[in-house]
């Protein structure tokens, strides 16, 4: 049942009161303002003005602090570090997440119930949720669950063990910001947004679920790119993409669906008002659209992503894209013509790293590595010679950068990573 909640979503990506508003306005409005052109230097990054090393020093605290989380009996956890530099929490039942602002970090929870997020701005990042059961009294909800709360951020999480209801179930609210994580054998949907709202959905790999990611029950104006949904279980008709006839203004971007269940479309949309764009799949029903369909006469794309906000464009080398080409080919021409709020969403398909050449950042964009939902075999890392950000409201993710590369210091980075590492492949067979 959709629940329809009265307070209205505010700084949202998209701007429930002004969709046109910017996206750096939309997702900046809590950080500092732009600093001073200075460079120090941290580690292997230099980070502009000395008012960096205050807003590192508080993240270095709130990373390594104490993240107050309570379970159902009310009782309260020590989230912090173990010897190994994870702590791991069994629970039976679920484990309640009620601190508004709280941040769990490096945390493997083993869980009979959910993990329930019941407050606002609520944080985690590099944590597993790993459903427990038996024969005798499996797993039987959802691994996590949040309902009626705004702007939850997850960031590289694993999700598995054979959750009994989806991986990830989010009821209403907005600005949730879903970036980069693996969910395996739920059996429910990997990921189902319902009566959401101004989210951003990134780079999640899903694979022997029950179905996909689903937008259902009137949730609008999310934007869900470079994530790949493998295999669905054999008996499941679910689609793996899927948006109900009451869900509109989404954008869906640069995923694809692979090993698809025999008469079981790829991807559903029974709204006219979605933007289907560089999509890959077998086969597509409603109004959905991809690239590689065996109905050679059906469209790759659909809807015009000029009309929609924030605008995303594509960007890779090679033959990453099955069926045509991305948008852009180079990066450098990607950049000129970005406006302020863009996503570029960057894939490759090289032989050695780095991929992509050194570049400077001079507006308020996005620009998000996409290693799921390249063609064949994919994985391949997004490597730079280097990145110089000269912006603010700038993020960076999935990306490897080769040595030093300068930052503002409000530059989110989400699984951004420097150093000459070779480029990384997944063990799949090309198509």
């Amino acid at each position: 049942m959709s629940r329809v909640f009265d307070q209205a979503p505010h700084n949202s990506m998209n701007g429930p009161d002004n969709k046109n508003q910017n996206l750096a306005n939309r997702y900046t409005e809590h950080v500092l303002a732009t600093f001073n052109k200075e460079y120090v230097v941290v580690g292997k990054t230099r980070v502009r003005s000395w008012h960096a090393w205050l807003i590192i020093g508080l993240a270095v605290g709130i990373t390594s602090g104490v993240a107050l989380v309570a379970n159902r009996s009310g009782e309260f956890d020590y989230a912090g570090a173990t010897e190994s530099g994870r702590k791991k929490i069994s629970v039976e039942g679920d484990y309640i997440v009620d601190t508004p602002g709280s941040v769990i970090t490096h945390v493997d929870f083993n869980i009979t119930g959910s993990v329930m997020v019941q407050a606002e701005n609520v944080t985690f990042d590099d944590v597993k949720i790993i459903c427990k059961g038996t024969l005798a009294s499996p797993h039987s909800t959802d691994g996590l669950k949040a309902l009626g709360v705004n702007r939850l951020k997850l960031k590289n999480m694993l999700i598995r063990g054979g959750c009994g209801g989806a991986g990830i179930f989010i009821q209403g609210g907005a600005e949730h910001d879903l970036a980069e994580g693996e969910i395996i054998g739920s059996e429910g949907p990997a990921i189902v947004l319902d009566n959401v709202s101004y989210s951003f959905i990134s780079g999640w790999r899903t694979n022997e679920n029950r179905g996909g990611i689903e937008l259902r029950n009137g949730s609008h104006h999310n934007q869900l790119v470079a994530s790949n949904v493998l295999r669905t279980r054999l008996t499941s008709k679910m689609n793996p993409f899927f948006i109900s006839a009451d869900s509109y203004e989404n954008q869906i971007v640069r995923n694809r669906n692979r090993y698809p269940q025999p008469d079981v479309k790829s991807m559903v949309d029974y709204n006219p008002n979605n933007l289907w764009y560089h999509n890959v799949c077998t086969s597509a029903g409603g109004f959905a659209a991809c690239a590689g369909n065996k109905d050679k006469k059906a469209p790759k794309n659909r809807g015009n992503p000029d009309d929609f906000k924030p605008r995303i464009r594509t960007v890779c080398t090679g033959h990453s894209f099955q069926g045509y080409r991305c948008e852009f080919n180079d990066i450098h021409i990607a950049l000129a013509k970005a406006n302020t709020g863009d996503v570029l969403i960057v894939d490759t398909k090289p032989g050695l790293p780095p991929s992509w050449p050194a570049i400077t950042i001079d507006k308020p964009i996005w620009l998000i590595g996409n290693t799921r939902s390249q063609k064949g075999t994919y994985g391949f890392t997004v490597f730079f010679e280097d990145i110089i950000v000269k912006s603010s409201g700038v993020r960076l993710q999935n990306l490897v950068v080769k040595g030093l590369f300068s930052i503002l210091a409000d530059t989110t980075l989400v699984a951004v990573r420097t150093s000459g590492l070779k480029t990384e492949t997944e063990t799949e067979v090309e198509d």
